[in-house]
């Protein structure tokens, strides 16, 4: 039987670094190479050379980052109103615009709203959170209306990664978001539609996975 040797992987320490010092800008100002997907990618590169695999691919790079970045990091975003904190957010009694359309999302600072009205930040939150879990009362078959907006503008920026419209795709590798988890509360009229319409809406760019709760 082949001997494989056993390899602790150790958290290293996260950098923390302005938004600033995270991008370069190019000679029209604006956001150029992220300097976070730099750094990974040179730190997968090395583990790729220095480790020796162990049964079935142990050593990938999934396994990785979870060294890089520690434990899997959850952002929860509810119409519930309940007191916020560094891991969740309630969107209850808060005024959000829909999507106006103007595709700078893609253009301008892809994956990224531009509209001032507070969802910038919250996509920040989300985009660096390994796990987006959305939390949203039933209303006709859909989310509660805020929550909708939001879910609607998360859509709009998760295509930047994509090859929509003709423009050059963001990296994935730009961002830690890899799953979003939707808990709906209350009776729903056919689940099937609901799944496929957001499965549609969000399962793209860096979103692998998106499942569903009915509680």
């Amino acid at each position: 039987m082949a001997q494989y040797i056993q390899t602790v992987l150790v958290p290293l320490p996260r950098q923390h670094l302005s938004e600033k010092e995270w991008y370069s800008k190019n000679s029209y100002g604006r956001r150029g190479d992220n300097k976070r997907r730099e750094e990974v990618n040179s730190i997968i590169a090395f583990f790729r050379r220095s480790l020796r695999p162990g049964p079935r691919g142990l050593i990938n790079d999934t396994v990785i980052r979870l060294a890089m970045d520690g434990p899997e990091k959850i952002f929860a975003l509810t119409d519930e109103p309940i007191e916020d904190d560094d891991g969740r957010l309630s969107v209850a009694g808060k005024r959000f615009r829909r999507c106006v359309g103007c595709v700078r999302c893609l253009t301008e600072t892809p994956g990224r709203c531009v509209l001032k009205d507070g969802f910038p930040e919250i996509s920040d939150r989300i985009m660096d959170s390994d796990v987006l879990e959305i939390r949203s009362e039933a209303r006709k078959n859909n989310m509660s209306p805020t929550v909708l907006k939001l879910v609607e503008r998360i859509s709009n920026e998760l295509q930047a990664f994509t090859e929509l419209g003709g423009y050059e795709p963001r990296s994935v590798d730009d961002v830690r978001l890899r799953k979003i988890r939707i808990v709906m509360k209350g009776p729903m009229e056919d689940k099937g539609s609901f799944e496929s319409e957001t499965l549609e809406s969000l399962r793209m760019g860096p979103v692998q996975e998106v499942e569903f709760e009915y509680v």
